[in-house]
C-alpha cells in the first residue's frame, strides 16, 4: 500500500492561536472551505466505532455514542472543548485543515505514492552525506507528532514538524554539495524536492509541517 507526505508552509503560531480561540467565524469558514473532504473521514471513524460496538459491551467511558464528526472536531478545538480521544485520527486530519487553510501546500511529486521504505531510504541517504539526525530527517517529518496537544492517533495521519528556527539549521547543513553527493538518482530527486521545502518555508519565514496519510 502506498502514501503520501503532505508538506505545508506554515505559521505555526497562528495554527496554535486557533485552538480555544472561540472564533465561530473561522469555524464557518474552515467547514465551507473543506466540508467537501469531511465525508470519507467521518465514515472511517463510524465504521470504526461500529465495529469496537460489536467486539464489547458499551461502558461508562462513552462507547456507543455516535462517531465525532471532523465538523466536531473543528468546533472543539476552536472553542476548547473536550475531544473525542476514542477517534484521535479525526483530530489529526482537522488540523490538516486548519494548516491549509493558513498556510501553503508544496509539491510533493517525489513523495506520493510512497511506501514507509522510502523514507527509510532517504534517511540513510542523508545520514551517508553527513547530515546529523538531529538536523533533519524524513521519519520526523511523518512522525515527530503534532504541534498542539491532540489525543492519541493510533495509526493515520502521521504527523511531523520543523519550526523556522530547525528549518534555518537543516538548510545551512543540507548543502548543496551534499545532496550531490547521494548517488542514488531517486532519492537524490526526491531529497532536492525536500530541499525545496526548507528554501521555501526559510524564504517565507514559516515553518514546516507534514501530514503523512
Amino acid at each position: 500500500m502506498s502514501y503520501i507526505l503532505n508538506p505545508i508552509a506554515v505559521d505555526l503560531k497562528k495554527v496554535v492561536e486557533v485552538f480555544g480561540s472561540k472564533n465561530k467565524r473561522l469555524i464557518a469558514t474552515l467547514i465551507k472551505n473543506f466540508e467537501d473532504e469531511f465525508d470519507q473521514i467521518d465514515e472511517m471513524a463510524a465504521e470504526m466505532l461500529e465495529n469496537e460496538d460489536e467486539d464489547e459491551d458499551e461502558d461508562e467511558d462513552g462507547d456507543g455514542k455516535e462517531a465525532t464528526t471532523v465538523r466536531d472536531a473543528i468546533t472543539q478545538m476552536v472553542m476548547g472543548q473536550k475531544y473525542d480521544d476514542r477517534v484521535g485520527f479525526v483530530y489529526g486530519y482537522a488540523l490538516e485543515f486548519i494548516c491549509r487553510h493558513f498556510g501553503e501546500g508544496l509539491s510533493n511529486d517525489s513523495w506520493s505514492s510512497m511506501r514507509s521504505e522510502w523514507a527509510r531510504k532517504a534517511d540513510k541517504a542523508l545520514k551517508s552525506v553527513g547530515v546529523a539526525e538531529k538536523t533533519l530527517r524524513v521519519s520526523q517529518l511523518m512522525n515527530r507528532g503534532a504541534p498542539v496537544p491532540l489525543p492519541m492517533i493510533e495509526d493515520f495521519p502521521g504527523i511531523g514538524y520543523m519550526t523556522l528556527k530547525e528549518i534555518e539549521m537543516a538548510v545551512a547543513e543540507f548543502t548543496e554539495e551534499k545532496l550531490d553527493a547521494v548517488k542514488d538518482d531517486e532519492v537524490r530527486e526526491a531529497l532536492s524536492e525536500l530541499r525545496f521545502w526548507l528554501w521555501s518555508c526559510e524564504d517565507s519565514k514559516k515553518d514546516l509541517i507534514c501530514f503523512y496519510a
